[in-house]
């Protein structure tokens, strides 16, 4: 329990100082190829992002959807998105670095190395 709030406040901590970011932008769009939407908070100053994302379809059993950083020099992971209520997923990476994109793809709960099809993507 204890390790766990250590945890939350940790995170809310990484929240506050990418949302206080004085070059903090917010964006919201639409998830390609999907009914979903997105709100995404970004700072390069911070090398921060955040992703909100609603009405993805949920995750089958031992399956999650991952976060993937795309830059041209290609994609890589940014973490799993986790759920906070129903039908509303969550992720943050402190790597934005020239990510132009967030791709989005269900992969098995513990996460990939690639993406094992084409994420939907967000610009940023």
């Amino acid at each position: 329990m204890s390790q766990r709030m250590e945890e939350m406040r940790t995170n809310t901590a990484e929240v506050e100082a990418l949302l206080m970011a004085s070059d903090a932008r917010m964006k919201e769009a639409s998830v390609a190829r999907s009914d979903a939407r997105a709100t995404v908070f970004a700072s390069e100053q911070k090398d921060s992002v955040m992703i909100v994302v609603e009405g993805l379809p949920e995750a089958p059993d031992g399956m999650a959807y991952q976060m993937w950083l795309v830059s041209d020099g290609g994609m890589r992971s940014g973490g799993m998105l986790e759920e906070q209520s129903e039908g509303m997923l969550s992720g943050m990476s402190k790597e934005l670095g020239s990510s132009e994109q967030i791709g989005i793809s269900l992969e098995p709960d513990y996460g990939m190395p690639e993406p094992s099809e084409e994420p939907m993507k967000v610009e940023l």
